[in-house]
Formats: structure tokens, C-alpha cells, sequence
């Protein structure tokens, strides 16, 4: 009964995104589901990662767990229509991940998802802050939450 449950809570959470039947995975907090794709992805000490100045603390302890080399993109004082400048300034070939925020705890600016999925690096996007506040579609935005 509580597999099935679960499995219901799923299907919800699916439609609620815009995520394919059977892509959704429940986890105790933002930060377990972080450490999964990070263990998924079998990054290593050292491997470098982007991310932004704006990330929740749940974010940043999972990737400074693993000992990644993190490089930061300046975004907290930029406009937000140069927030991706500012991404494309921090990724360089060693890039193996980029993990941010769809929207940013502490300001509520929008990051550009959606373009960052273009830059063909792999993707972790927190969508804690989005979901619910904002519309979210995931196969739209092409990218897993």
C-alpha cells in the first residue's frame, strides 16, 4: 500500500512539472536528491562544477561534500538578463556539471535554465524555490529537476 502511494505521489508531481510517467524519484530533502546525481554522475574530487552565487546552502554542502573543484558565476548583482554571461564566464572545458537554482532563494531571480541547457555540460537544476511559485515544465525546459 505505501509503494503504491508513493508511486501515486509521483505520477502527481509528473503532471504537476511536466515530467515524463516514471522520471520522478522522491527524496528526503534537496540536498539527498543533489548527492544522488552527483554519486549518479560519479564525479570525483576535484572534477570542476559551476554554480552561482545565489545557491541555497543545500546546494553547495552536497557539491562541497564531494570535493569538487567549485567555480562560482557571479549573479547576486548582475541584471538577470546577464546572469548567463556571467555562466559562460565561469564554464571552461573542465566543466563536467553546472547545478543551480531554477530560482534563486535569496532574490528571487530567475536563472536561464534553459539556456544553460544548450552549453552541453551536464545539468542540476534545484528546483525547490519553482515549483509552485512559478509555472514549470520540464520536458519544455529540457532538462531533469
Amino acid at each position: 500500500e505505501w509503494n503504491a502511494l508513493r508511486g501515486e505521489l509521483r505520477d502527481a508531481v509528473a503532471r504537476l512539472i511536466g515530467a515524463p510517467t516514471g522520471s520522478i524519484a522522491l527524496t528526503t530533502s534537496t540536498t539527498e536528491g543533489c548527492n544522488a546525481v552527483v554519486a549518479g554522475l560519479r564525479l570525483r574530487p576535484g572534477d570542476e562544477v559551476v554554480t552561482s552565487d545565489v545557491e541555497h546552502p543545500g546546494l553547495l554542502g552536497a557539491l562541497r561534500a564531494w570535493e569538487l573543484d567549485v567555480r562560482i558565476a557571479s549573479v547576486r548583482d548582475r541584471p538577470a538578463a546577464e546572469a548567463l554571461d556571467a555562466f559562460d564566464e565561469a564554464i571552461t572545458p573542465r566543466t563536467r556539471l553546472i547545478a543551480v537554482s531554477h530560482v534563486a532563494w535569496t532574490t528571487g531571480a530567475v536563472l536561464p535554465i534553459r539556456e544553460l541547457v544548450s552549453r552541453e555540460v551536464a545539468l542540476l537544476v534545484d528546483g525547490a524555490q519553482s515549483v509552485g511559485a512559478i509555472p514549470v515544465d520540464v520536458e519544455e525546459l529540457g532538462c531533469v529537476f
